[in-house]
């Protein structure tokens, strides 16, 4: 089989003032003109990659940003030689014997352009997941694609911002399926974009299915089947230059001492690890737990201190095409990475949706629609009975409710237009896109999959963010499996620590408690008062573009420096939007396109 040498999705590093160097020696910009007639060959630009068309074969052209988790049973199935296939020889095999439906049989982060010459089609699609950011811009007849918003930055200006993604970012409900611009769209993750001359034809690839159901006779059987779908989760993201948060948290911490463990089996040496850690003496300091997960699996820890940075990312002159909530922080951590020789960044982000500990569990509505209602009784009594609510009260709370359209508290100081405007995008979003089969299941999943969307370490550094309980064979494992198998009466999370409590320090695994990180916020105001009253001033871009209402985001700011407000992240949020649109202002993002 005749296919493309690697992928070339991989932008420029922010930190790197030049074009991307890609093994073909050139950095290009794919467009693909739809209409009759041979399509041009790629032209050289600025920021995104292109794998060469594969020329007299009749086989598509492929770009490929990912990691291709079950290849060895796609290459079985398709009855290809291993040993003569990359990830990209695979997907293309997969795309030409099953057409579209190939992308669901996909597992792992990944997001791909084909350009299909015989069908006139180009596709795009992501995993379930979004690990992988992937825009596109039509124009006419040309679609534009690429994994960096910046590649649609013209030589004249950047693109209109969209004021309800702005809306969205700050009230944290940012969608999976839009960019900070107007003309510039996100492909969603789990969808398959399908583009010719007649229009776009949108199909889901793979996402989290309420009619999946897993039954055992023992609980020691769901207990192995959740370590064995972790510890692979965790195997094949381990890779040369591969780091791991640690917070001290049970999820964090499990990722940790399942890489400690295939470390040593594996001798694939010490793992490395990063911490954030606080003052000694703050409510949120962690650190106990992040030293015996440490003595527990003899990793080797660094420890970022609130000192070691701004915050706010006040002393960066650098500018980014997107919002990106604690600058400071992400740009000293990716340096720090990239300094190591880091590639990689595994999280314990979405344990908290996928293993539950969430104090709702809408899904209800799901088992109601099905007329499932003796499985609706018993997820009803199993969470009453670990979060110490009556049962009726539970039906109500995660039924009743749950059943109307959700809408997420706004912060006082948004204007009024923002809210309007907000909730106007939030319920055409959820219309287009959202079956009422699996509205609330996809909403579930959705609220753990939030941070993907930002993918600050990939704007930043290119750095690839990981996180294992977002892998797909433990979301769907958790999602089909008996709500009663996840808790107990008065503990979350019990197959979670069950299952992986054998490496866990008890201290971790016995936990209950979780630190907001409220506090850090507090303090970060605190120390960096005088430019953050500088930024967000009566003349900042959020204010005289209407977002927010200054007297009252002041008093919101006061209130989160003094330890008594509630809208912490909300104000991280907002400083993070009125440093971009400043950036947007002050850099014309003029880049000279090469050709």
């Amino acid at each position: 089989m005749n296919a493309v040498s690697r992928s070339v999705f991989d932008a420029w590093s922010p930190r790197v003032a030049g074009w991307a160097d890609f093994s073909n020696g050139r950095a290009t910009d794919a467009r693909i003109r739809l209409g009759a007639g041979q399509p041009p060959r790629p032209t050289a630009s600025a920021v995104s990659g292109w794998s060469a068309p594969v020329d007299g074969t009749g086989m598509p052209s492929i770009m490929w940003d990912g990691r291709l988790d079950n290849k060895e049973s796609l290459v079985a199935r398709l009855g290809l030689d291993s040993r003569q296939c990359d990830d990209e020889a695979v997907v293309t095999a997969a795309y030409v014997t099953w057409g579209a439906e190939a992308f669901e049989r996909l597992i792992g982060d990944w997001a791909v352009a084909l350009w299909h010459r015989d069908a006139r089609t180009m596709i795009l699609a992501r995993d379930f997941a979004g690990a992988r950011p992937l825009y596109f811009k039509r124009r006419g007849d040309t679609i534009e694609w690429s994994s960096d918003l910046r590649s649609f930055f013209t030589t004249e200006a950047a693109p209109a911002v969209d004021r309800a993604y702005v809306y969205r970012f700050i009230a944290d409900d940012p969608a999976q399926d839009q960019s900070p611009y107007l003309d510039v769209s996100v492909v969603p993750p789990g969808y398959v974009l399908q583009f010719t001359s007649s229009g776009i034809r949108r199909s889901i690839g793979w996402l989290p299915s309420p009619e999946d159901r897993v039954e055992f006779r023992r609980g020691a059987d769901y207990e192995e089947a959740l370590w064995d779908r972790l510890r692979e989760a965790v195997r094949c993201r381990l890779r040369p230059g591969t780091w791991a948060e640690l917070s001290g948290g049970l999820d964090s911490s499990s990722v940790v001492c399942i890489a400690a463990r295939i470390a040593q089996e594996q001798a694939l040496g010490t793992p490395k690890t990063l911490s954030y850690v606080h003052d000694a003496g703050h409510p949120d300091d962690e650190r106990p737990y992040m030293e015996a997960v440490v003595r527990a699996t003899s990793v080797v820890n660094k420890q970022i201190g609130e000192r070691d940075y701004t915050a706010f990312g006040f002393d960066e002159t650098a500018p980014f095409p997107r919002p990106i909530p604690n600058l400071g922080r992400t740009l000293h951590v990716s340096r720090l990475l990239k300094g190591e020789g880091g590639a990689c960044l595994l999280r314990g982000h979405g344990g908290d949706a996928v293993m539950w500990s969430l104090s709702t569990a809408p899904h209800l509505v799901d088992e109601l629609r099905r007329g499932q209602l003796s499985v609706c009784h018993r997820t009803a009594r199993a969470i009453a009975a670990a979060t110490g609510l009556t049962y009726w009260q539970v039906l109500h709370r995660d039924l009743v409710k749950s059943w109307k359209r959700v809408r997420l508290p706004l912060p006082g100081w948004l204007t009024p237009d923002s809210h309007t405007s907000r909730q106007s995008v939030r319920d055409g979003e959820a219309d287009r896109h959202a079956s009422n089969a699996w509205r609330v299941s996809r909403r579930h999943i959705a609220q753990a999959m939030r941070v993907s969307a930002y993918h600050s370490f990939r704007t930043t550094a290119d750095i690839d963010v990981c996180s294992p309980f977002l892998d797909r064979r433990v979301v769907q494992f958790m999602l089909a499996m008996p709500f009663d198998r996840k808790v107990t009466a008065g503990q979350t999370r019990t197959l979670q620590r069950a299952s992986i409590g054998r490496l866990l320090p008890s201290a971790v695994a016995t936990r209950t408690t979780k630190v907001s990180g409220d506090g850090y916020v507090c303090r970060a105001l605190t120390r960096e008062w005088t430019p953050l009253l500088q930024l967000i001033s009566p003349r900042a871009n959020v204010v005289r573009e209407g977002y927010v209402d200054y007297r009252r985001t002041r008093d919101a700011l006061e209130q989160v420096r003094m330890g008594i407000g509630t809208d912490a992240f909300s104000v991280l949020r907002l400083i993070a939007v009125e440093r971009w649109l400043k950036d947007l202002q002050r850099h014309p993002w003029r880049h000279e396109r090469r050709h």
